[in-house]
Order: C-alpha cells, then sequence, then structure tokens
C-alpha cells in the first residue's frame, strides 16, 4: 500500500482537534499519516491518544537541520516546509498538505484517494469537446505523461486576498472538474489543499515568510557565510532567547512557491494540475492583518513571475542521479537565480537571503 504522508501547520489545539474528529469520520487516518507542525518553540499539546501521528515544533526543526535551521521560517504557515522535508526523509511516497481549518467537502470525503487519481497520469492529447470524442482523437493511443503535483480546490471560503476579503467577495461557480495547467503558464498555488509525488519534494519549499533566525557567519555550504543566518534564539518573548528577524514578506510563500515550481516542472516535462478534489474551508482570516501582511509583497508579485519565467539552465552542467537530472541540483541553480534578483533595490538583499535558503533546502535531498 502507498505510503502517504498529510503535513499540517497549526498553532491552534481546538483547530487540530476538530480537524482529527471531522477528518477521522471519513476514515482519511486510516491510510494517511499525519504530521502536524506546531509553529511555537516546542509542542504545547498532545495529539498522540487522539490518532497516530506526528507532532512537532521548532525544537525538532533546531535538532534536524542544525545550523540551516534558519531556511525554516516561524511565525507563518511556511513552517510547514519543515514537515514537507521530514516527510520525504520517512519514505513517503506521495505528501499531501492541508491548513487546520480544511474539513471534508460533499462529495469530495475520500480526499487521499481522489488526490491520487489525479497524479495517476494524463494523457498527451486534449479533447476539444466535454462528453465525447471528435473526429481525429484516437481511440486508445492517447499517450501519458506523469503529473507530479496535484493542487486542489476549497469550497466556502475560497482563498481571497486581502482587498477582495474587504471590498467585494465573490461567489464562485464550481466547476468539479481538474485541468492540467499548459505548460509556459502560471496559476496561483494554495498550499491549503495539495498533493505531490516525493520526487517533487524539494519543488515545494514555501520561501521565506514571516519571521526568521538573525545573520551568522559558521553556515555550511559554498557562499552561506556570507548570507547565512543561524539561531540566535527563538521569536517572541520566551524566556532565554532574543527575538528573531521580521522578514518583508509574508502571505506569498505558497504563491512563489507555485511559480518556482511550475517553471521547473515545465522544464522537466512533468505535467502539473489543479482543480478537484475539493475541500471545505471554514476559516475566514482577519482582512486587515492580512492587508498588512501582503503589502510589500504585491507590487513584487507583479513582475517575480516574469524573472522566474526567465530562468535558464544547462542540462550538461548537472548532475545526473540513478539515470535522472538531479532536480535538487536544478533547484540549488533555481536558487542562484532567484538570489541574483534586484529589480526592487529595497527588497535586494531579501532575494539574495532566499537565493541562499533555497540553496540550503535543495541540499538536503541531495
Amino acid at each position: 500500500m502507498m505510503k502517504i504522508a498529510l503535513v499540517v501547520p497549526t498553532i491552534r489545539q481546538e483547530s487540530v482537534e476538530e480537524f482529527i474528529r471531522r477528518w477521522d469520520k471519513v476514515a482519511l487516518f486510516d491510510n494517511v499519516t499525519p504530521i502536524f507542525i506546531e509553529d511555537n518553540p516546542t509542542t504545547t499539546f498532545s495529539l498522540h491518544e487522539k490518532t497516530a501521528c506526528i507532532h512537532m515544533a521548532w525544537d525538532d526543526i533546531d535538532r534536524e537541520l542544525g545550523d540551516r535551521t534558519w531556511i525554516i521560517p516561524r511565525r507563518s504557515d511556511t513552517v510547514r516546509s519543515f514537515g514537507y522535508y521530514w516527510a520525504w526523509k520517512l519514505g513517503f511516497e506521495r505528501i499531501m498538505t492541508l491548513d487546520d481549518d480544511c474539513y471534508p467537502a460533499s462529495g469530495y470525503e475520500n480526499l487521499s484517494v481522489l488526490h491520487l487519481k489525479m497524479l495517476d497520469g494524463r494523457t498527451r492529447w486534449f479533447n476539444t469537446l466535454n462528453s465525447g470524442k471528435p473526429r481525429g482523437m484516437p481511440y486508445y493511443n492517447l499517450g501519458s505523461r506523469p503529473v507530479m503535483v496535484n493542487h486542489g480546490l476549497w469550497t466556502n471560503v475560497l482563498d481571497y486576498d486581502a482587498p477582495t476579503q474587504l471590498a467585494a467577495p465573490f461567489e464562485e461557480t464550481f466547476s468539479h472538474d481538474n485541468r492540467v495547467v499548459s505548460a509556459g503558464s502560471y496559476f496561483p498555488f494554495c498550499g491549503m489543499n495539495a498533493m505531490w509525488c516525493r520526487e517533487a519534494t524539494v519543488l515545494m519549499y514555501h520561501l521565506l515568510m514571516g519571521h526568521a533566525y538573525e545573520e551568522h557567519t559558521s553556515l555550511t555550504g559554498e557562499g552561506l557565510g556570507k548570507y547565512g543566518f543561524m539561531k540566535t534564539g527563538l521569536g517572541d518573548s520566551c524566556a532565554g532567547y532574543t527575538p528573531m528577524t521580521k522578514l518583508p514578506f509574508d502571505r506569498f510563500g505558497d504563491i512563489w512557491c507555485g511559480i518556482i515550481m511550475k517553471k521547473i516542472c515545465d522544464e522537466l516535462d512533468w505535467a502539473v494540475s489543479s482543480g478537484t478534489p475539493y475541500i471545505r474551508h471554514e476559516r475566514a482570516s482577519n482582512p486587515f492583518t492580512n492587508l498588512k501582511k501582503e503589502a510589500n509583497g504585491v507590487e513584487v508579485n507583479e513582475r517575480f513571475w516574469e524573472y522566474i519565467d526567465r530562468f535558464d539552465w544547462d542540462p550538461m552542467e548537472m548532475p545526473v542521479v540513478d539515470g535522472h537530472i538531479s532536480i535538487p541540483a536544478i533547484y540549488r541553480k533555481m536558487g542562484e537565480h532567484v538570489g541574483a534578483y534586484d529589480e526592487f533595490k529595497e527588497h535586494v538583499r531579501y532575494f539574495e537571503r532566499l537565493g541562499v535558503a533555497m540553496r540550503g533546502w535543495a541540499g538536503l535531498f541531495e
């Protein structure tokens, strides 16, 4: 039976308990191992009596990553990246992620099976009709291509940006289908509901958002001493710790992850799909808080994807592992590209730092 991990970031015991209660009703945990990443210095509540799960916090990240611990941000949902790495390290073949306020949607209760179905390859022929086959469609030889990432959607509370939350939330008409995102095209990837093959895990890094550790000069790896950051303490007002640095961006970790992931998948001829299966998202976040978090990233987001689209690499320069080009090596090369992004002068330092973080992340998978 395929090993599937489910990564859920959280800071709320009551949300996790409700999450477990609702998904347990539809037997999700019969074939899925949940990994809860608590965004606190240590775990503050117990879940092991409620379901067989892995429950981790910042101290686990620090122990595992050592002087690379800074590449996992804190006080941001992007702390979930460590759960992705941990699932990969434990050998899970498929990795899912959900937020802790996402629950079964009617008709999509068998969430993991439906995600797996979407990852089970797609034909190379595009059908111009919905209910039948037009003249010229092969009957059997439709070809196939691997789907590496499936992006599920949501009902109830949609993934609005802050201005839409404040001004004009809209009623969506759901199509209840799933489509491959065209090569060369991008889409707003949301970390609330997705599954991918383990080979793509290195592409799912959710970038530096929220807060991070301070700079340190002894971080290992080429070029890392100049731009490295290490734990000088965990954030907030924990006794014995010093505050972390607040980063200039938040709420774009999954969006920018999706842009980078899609570019590399296109380069490798890996398909990415979006649509079903759906989940029910219930908690509406505070739009004024979101507005403050999103403000710095809005203008950058208008240009960042164009810069990523210009990423170029030579396959002949990439190392080959088990007969295939090394995906971590490609991601490391992308980190170099991101680190050189200088269109926004006030954020040059951030992107230098992010490029180093991406290369450090790639190193975990090599």
